[in-house]
């Protein structure tokens, strides 16, 4: 990669003239519908640029869902507005026309998808010039990633965009190119991480789009007991989780970064443990800095703080999992002076301690393979939706094209901290067989509905657990891997992803999820000694605590049945929160907040 000043591109090339012409947007609804094209000069697109259409205004603006409370504030947290003649710079300066006298044009900009953390545009441009023996396009697409600018500081988004890049740089270098993994990756063309020195003005990443591909979530069905026709869909997810981690031995413990993005201290450290393991040209090209996990960043530590490392040894990763709630939550005391708040935040405070006084002592070295603690890539959001292949149906898969897309906070952590993806990760009760259910005939049908789901999800984990050990790389060229999968090693590692995962340290002194966290404490402490780990239970609690917890945890248990939506913190997809709202479901007070209308449900 090589800078520049205003923003970085994939590779050299003349800066090219800009070209001013007729833009067309067209704003993508949540069911796939779209609004009529709206021609407008390109100017207009300009965010800077003052005008009264609605159209135009709405079109950076977060629509796909609502929020039960502070709607307003968490939209424009998530507003994206970029200088799109900004944007025809950049691509003249990444793309080459495929006529000298006819500059590159964008033609359309459409929203293509609103995720968790960032907004997708795609992009349609003409007069590019075709690849060798490629069949001619009237336009050529690309895709527009921009990080919703209200969620995290500038450092942090900064650094996770800086990682991603490079995390996708050495996959498609040493995994794709060299065959060591099937899937692809997307051709990232050009990247910016400050808005004020690109001429998109916003942070991006701009990237080839997957042609004539659609998301493996078409096909998943996490309820049914076809355990055949999951195993089909998982395959591929299966084939990725192996090659990140099979292949490679990293040298520390943190995320991915091209080296001249590390501190300078950090850039004669070699990032592989093995040196054999990539290939040689890119030894000097990439360093391990800071990871870019969303909860070391969820506080307001200096951007320099070492408890977001890069670690060398695997203990020091595991301690700063509890290090960095507590310096967080500490933080946040000295922000509020609200009574009801600042108690609330020293719950928190006395989970976060307890838990970072035992997270050490969970999972030894002395008691495990090393193999277990070795540093290996995980990417956080392995699941059907992150995969786009060009297969008709399920049964294409094993020839199909796949590629894995949105690499953003991927990390360099103990491979036994891994874990099963979240999609198909079920920590609670295990159901293997209705067999096991006595007189399951005779049950009522809410309760048949409750064991056939427990079913399905146990199901889920057992056979990505499963292919992984028997139908994957990992299983094939590092089976010592596999004891990472073992019961006694989840049931210990699982508050340390509970730690990582839950707002244990929420800075706005609100969130109850600290609780969870205590919840699988407690759990394991009288899990213990039917683990028969050889050692005393490293988790105490006094009876005192045990009654305090039972009761707040009752309380937050009752509220999570009357309130579906705390597990995604309020949020509801438009098109749900719209039906909700108009069925009388959800109502909206004076405030402008919502909520949701228990007598109305009990009477219905």
């Amino acid at each position: 990669m090589i800078a520049a000043t205003s923003y970085r591109r994939a590779a050299a090339g003349p800066f090219k003239s800009i070209t001013r012409r007729s833009f067309v947007s067209s704003a993508k609804l949540l069911n796939g519908a779209t609004t009529d094209e709206i021609k407008v000069p390109i100017a207009a697109l300009n965010p800077r640029t003052v005008t009264s259409d609605p159209t135009i205004q709405n079109f950076f603006k977060y629509t796909w869902g609502t929020w039960l409370h502070n709607d307003a504030a968490e939209k424009v947290k998530r507003e994206t507005p970029f200088n799109v003649l900004g944007l025809v710079e950049v691509l003249n300066s990444v793309l080459e026309p495929a006529d000298p006298a006819t500059p590159i044009e964008i033609k359309t900009v459409a929203s293509l998808s609103e995720g968790k953390h960032h907004k997708v545009y795609k992009i349609d441009v003409a007069h590019v010039k075709q690849a060798p023996g490629a069949t001619p396009q009237p336009v050529n697409q690309y895709v527009l990633r921009i990080p919703y600018p209200g969620l995290g500081s500038h450092t942090y988004l900064s650094e996770r965009l800086k990682s991603e890049v490079a995390t996708m740089d050495f996959v498609q270098r040493a995994l794709v190119d060299t065959g060591k993994v099937s899937f692809h990756v997307p051709k990232v063309l050009a990247w910016a991480t400050n808005p004020k020195k690109t001429p998109v003005e916003a942070q991006f990443i701009l990237e080839e789009h997957v042609d004539g591909a659609g998301a493996l979530m078409r096909w998943w069905e996490p309820g049914s007991h076809d355990i055949a026709a999951k195993q089909r869909i998982l395959q591929p997810i299966v084939n990725a989780y192996a090659g990140l981690v099979s292949h490679v031995n990293f040298s520390k413990y943190g995320s991915l970064y091209f080296t001249e993005d590390v501190e300078s201290s950090l850039q004669n450290d070699l990032f592989v443990a093995d040196q054999d393991s990539v290939p040689k040209d890119l030894l000097d090209r990439y360093r391990i800095g800071p990871t870019t996990e969303a909860q070391f960043w969820k506080n307001s530590l200096p951007a320099s703080s070492p408890l977001r490392g890069p670690f060398n040894d695997p203990m020091d990763y595991i301690k700063a999992t509890g290090s960095v709630l507590v310096e967080g939550i500490k933080k946040s005391l000295e922000s509020y002076s609200d009574p009801a708040i600042v108690a609330h935040l020293k719950k928190q405070l006395a989970t976060a301690e307890r838990y970072a006084n035992v997270a050490p002592q969970l999972l030894l070295e002395s008691e495990l393979d090393p193999a277990l603690f070795s540093a290996r890539m995980a990417h956080p959001d392995l699941n059907p939706l992150s995969f786009l292949t060009d297969a008709k149906a399920p049964e294409d898969l094993p020839t199909a094209t796949t590629t894995l897309i949105d690499w953003e906070s991927t990390a360099i952590k103990p491979f036994l901290l891994h874990g099963t993806p979240f999609f198909a990760r079920h920590d609670g009760l295990k159901i293997f067989s209705l067999e096991e259910i006595p007189d399951y005939e005779k049950l009522s049908a809410q309760d048949k509905y409750s064991v056939n789901h427990f079913l399905a999800l146990t199901q889920n984990q057992f056979s990505f657990e499963y292919m992984l050990m028997q139908a994957s790389e990992l299983g094939k060229s590092a089976p010592g891997l596999i004891n990472a999968f073992a019961p006694v090693n989840k049931r210990r590692e699982r508050p340390i992803h509970t730690a990582q995962t839950k707002a244990v340290a929420d800075p706005t002194g609100t969130s109850p999820e600290y609780l969870d966290l205590d919840e699988d404490l407690i759990q394991l402490s009288q899990d213990w000694e039917q683990l028969r780990v050889g050692r005393p239970s490293p988790v105490t609690f006094t009876q005192a605590q045990l009654e305090e917890h039972a009761k707040d945890f009752a309380e937050y248990s009752r509220e999570i049945v009357k309130n579906p939506f705390i597990g995604s913190k309020g949020w509801i997809p438009q098109d749900l929160f719209e039906r909700l709202l108009g069925d009388g479901t959800i109502v909206r007070r004076d405030d402008n907040n919502y909520d949701i209308n228990y007598k109305w449900e009990l009477n219905n």
